[in-house]
């Protein structure tokens, strides 16, 4: 997360790639089961991979959004700092942070979660925006990133034929196949109704 705080990262914006800076432009993002928090620009391989594979004629855009107001403004500052040139390398601060983060802990709680919220036209040719929610408590949100490895894995090891190769495992896996995984981690998901836009 240092590496980039407060340097260039590529987005695909307004149909195009343009460089924007690693967590800055804070903004609240609201979740189904969480309280809103500020959520800054964050560096992920999504960011590659969603425009072509799914055909992104507009924005893809990825945003941290820690629970801890103070964690999430402190790496504001930490980006700000950087962009002036004030700040060469935020990553040597790593171990500091690691080291102070646990007096913050008290200020939030166990539970974590991700929105994904995907605007364009429905198949009526309206246009809407369709939201998917997940929140997983018990300090659980980590297991999240490691499930489609472990769900392919569990297909390989049935001998089912998967595409050879290094690649995105995009594709791979249906969403109805996470269901067992977040049911083991007591993790709760929402789809909320499709909204009208426009």
């Amino acid at each position: 997360m240092l590496s980039y705080c407060g340097g260039p990262i590529q987005v695909w914006d307004e149909g195009r790639w343009q460089p924007r800076l690693g967590w800055a432009d804070p903004t609240r993002v609201a979740f189904a089961r969480l309280r809103p928090r500020l959520g800054a620009l964050c560096d992920i391989p999504d960011l590659e991979l969603f425009p072509s594979r799914y055909g992104v004629t507009d924005r893809v855009m990825f945003r941290a959004a820690l629970e801890v107001g103070l964690t999430q403004r402190a790496m504001g500052w930490l980006a700000t700092l950087r962009r002036l040139g004030l700040l060469k390398r935020p990553s040597r601060l790593a171990a500091l942070m690691q080291a102070t983060a646990p007096a913050f802990d008290f200020l939030g709680s166990a539970l974590g979660g991700m929105v994904v919220r995907v605007e364009g036209e429905g198949p009526t040719g309206r246009n809407i925006r369709r939201e998917w929610h997940i929140a997983a408590d018990d300090d659980h949100g980590p297991e999240i990133p490691c499930m489609a490895a472990i769900l392919l894995a569990r297909r390989l090891a049935r001998g089912e034929d998967l595409t050879p190769g290094a690649h995105a495992c995009m594709g791979l896996l249906t969403l109805d196949e996470f269901s067992a995984e977040f049911d083991r981690w007591g993790m709760v998901t929402d789809l909320p109704a499709d909204e009208p836009l426009g």
